[in-house]
């Protein structure tokens, strides 16, 4: 894994690039990859798809093998910013 992202945030982010099958508000599924992660959110980068709103309540599944045999578990998050270049989730405790 890379070093962390330097900036003033709680948590360090890492640059982590692996594909995630996010379902959306209405069910609708998209696949979307990682730009970076830390421990309690991720940022997504901006798919082909119209990105959910500010706000909303996902479901994220990390596709790609992070090690182990173990398959991933399918966490709940808030969009808490939307860009042009993507969205940032913050995972639901």
């Amino acid at each position: 894994m890379n070093p962390p992202i330097e900036d003033k945030r709680k948590h360090p982010r890492f640059r982590v690039a692996v594909r995630v099958e996010v379902e959306l508000p209405d069910g609708e599924v998209q696949i979307l990859r990682t730009r970076d992660m830390c421990e309690n959110g991720v940022f997504l980068e901006a798919g082909e798809a119209p990105l959910p709103p500010l706000g909303s309540r996902v479901w994220l599944r990390i596709l790609d093998s992070l090690g182990g045999d173990e398959a991933p578990p399918r966490v709940a998050g808030q969009v808490v910013r939307v860009d042009d270049e993507g969205i940032g989730v913050q995972f639901e405790a």
